[in-house]
């Protein structure tokens, strides 16, 4: 065969192939962004909701416990040895090993479930690319995948993978594969929407932790 046949025949097979990659990750990409929408509206459509979780990370810690409650930019967590506590404006890390709690202003680039819950459900377009991943066993039930990557560097992990339940679009998953750490997998055994809020659930009453340190950062 010449060369100039060689040449035509390899286009002839190559450039179908690439349109159908092309098609099937355009494809997957419209479906991953179906999915975070889904998950990103049935969240905001909850004046408060509740999330119940346990979280692992390999070599350091396994199945820990903790609860989350969100309100708008308000939320509250607890885990291990940490409260948080933040109003929309302020942000009480208390830390009841060391007796000391922080006072900073909430990072807006922070998208981590356990540290700014608020920010995490606001998944825009500006801040990951979006990847479908096909499905996956999740504790014995089956949950979509869907894989985002931070577009700017410097966020602390390379990836957070969200399992999401096909039928009610909530996480019953979700990965972070940290820079140089390993993945951090929490588990979500609940999500209870339209809670009732006591009005200091987001605030930090000193009067509670009289002896505590405070390190402020503001």
């Amino acid at each position: 065969m010449k060369p100039h046949d060689r040449s035509s025949l390899l286009r002839r097979i190559i450039l179908p192939l690439l349109l159908v990659f092309t098609l099937t990750t355009a494809h997957a990409d419209e479906k991953s962004a179906k999915l975070i929408r889904t998950l990103s509206d049935k969240i905001a459509s909850s004046k408060a909701y509740e999330i119940l979780f346990t979280a692992s990370m390999e070599n350091e810690f396994s199945d820990v416990a903790g609860r989350i409650v969100v309100s708008g930019d308000r939320y509250y967590v607890h885990v291990n040895d940490y409260e948080l506590f933040c109003d929309g404006k302020l942000l009480y890390t208390y830390n009841s090993n060391e007796d000391e709690v922080t006072i900073e202003k909430p990072d807006p680039n922070d998208h981590s479930l356990l540290s700014n819950p608020s920010r995490f459900f606001k998944m825009d377009e500006q801040d990951f690319d979006n990847a479908y991943k096909g499905s996956v066993a999740v504790g014995g039930r089956t949950a979509e995948r869907v894989e985002l990557t931070p577009k700017v560097k410097g966020a602390g992990y390379r990836s957070i993978r969200l399992l999401l339940d096909p039928q009610s679009g909530l996480p019953v998953g979700i990965d972070y594969d940290t820079d140089g750490a390993g993945t951090v997998e929490i588990r979500i055994s609940k999500i209870t929407p339209d809670i009732a809020v006591a009005p200091d659930q987001f605030t930090f009453d000193k009067k509670k932790y009289k002896d505590v340190e405070i390190i402020d950062f503001r």
